[in-house]
């Protein structure tokens, strides 16, 4: 709903009748139209890109950030689609919230114009809870006046691939989930199970650089994209935990076959696990990481890149 403020005190309301809608529609009023799948479910924002007004908005089902536009910014707003999910629920492979790449929870946002490129932010979760909350960005393809859902990525505001060689941290991690998928995550924190996820020594907090993947286990996955990988030839992975005769496999399509198998064993200080990668890997190629092995549970601190 909108109403007019006063400009002078931007407090007082001058409308002389209403709340008014805007005709983004939630409940019963949206079965049957496009916002059913997506009906309107709180935390809203208004953006102006080319003359037209963008309303966006998290759904009521909650994982995902969307859009609605109109010629004026008092109503006849139509349905455009989803910005952004914090599950990549809705992309190629993922129809669902059962498919989710990530365990999911709300998320707020918005979109902004810098310099003629669009960038939606938006956020995850971490400790296992809907709570606990982080912020991240994406660029986002905006193209005769309508956006593209933007994917997860390990890259951010980047501009690119990440670079081939180099130290990074687990916590960049765009897909987190476990043999049985992922969840939805609810206020109160679930229980560890066979779920990977994101944590960090210490309370929550802004700042520390010692976040890391819990619980990286027998079956789960942990998904990265995307990375130049033309000229790496080694890659070790920095873990804690116990998994004798299990080992790391590296993929570098979330169900494609093993390009690196690099065993492992039980370490109760942070220890690097080294293989070799291939030589005919390419310009934007993500790394996908699991556990083989019976009983294998470490902390993903980190991989490094040569």
């Amino acid at each position: 709903m909108w109403f007019e403020l006063d400009p002078g005190d931007m407090l007082t309301v001058i409308s002389e009748d209403g709340p008014h809608y805007l005709d983004v529609l939630t409940g019963e009023k949206a079965k049957g139209t496009p916002y059913e799948a997506q009906p309107f479910g709180e935390a809203s924002s208004m953006r102006k890109f080319n003359g037209k007004y963008y309303f966006i908005y998290s759904s009521l089902n909650s994982h995902n950030l969307c859009w609605a536009v109109s010629d004026k910014r008092t109503g006849g707003f139509e349905f455009g689609g989803v910005l952004v999910s914090c599950g990549d629920i809705g992309l190629p492979g993922v129809p669902d919230p059962s498919h989710a790449r990530m365990c999911t929870g709300n998320t707020h946002g918005s979109v902004i114009e810098i310099n003629g490129r669009h960038y939606v932010f938006y956020r995850r979760h971490s400790n296992r809870k809907q709570s606990s909350r982080q912020a991240c960005a994406e660029e986002i393809r905006f193209q005769g006046g309508r956006f593209c859902q933007a994917e997860m990525t390990s890259c951010g505001l980047n501009g690119g691939p990440l670079g081939g060689k180099g130290h990074y941290p687990a916590y960049i991690a765009c897909n987190v989930y476990g043999r049985n998928g992922a969840r939805f995550l609810s206020m109160v924190k679930h229980h560890k199970g066979a779920d990977p996820f994101l944590t960090q020594k210490g309370g929550d907090r802004e700042e520390g650089p010692d976040q890391y993947i819990s619980n990286f286990c027998t079956g789960c996955t942990v998904g990265f994209k995307y990375f130049d990988l033309r000229e790496s030839r080694e890659i070790t992975v920095n873990l804690q935990g116990y998994g004798n005769g299990c080992a790391v496999t590296v993929r570098t399509e979330e169900h494609g076959g093993v390009i690196c198998r690099i065993p492992v064993e039980t370490c109760t200080t942070e220890k690097g696990f080294t293989g070799r990668l291939p030589e005919n890997l390419g310009e934007k190629e993500a790394l996908y990481f699991s556990v083989e092995g019976r009983g294998g549970a470490f902390d993903f601190v980190s991989f490094d890149l040569r």
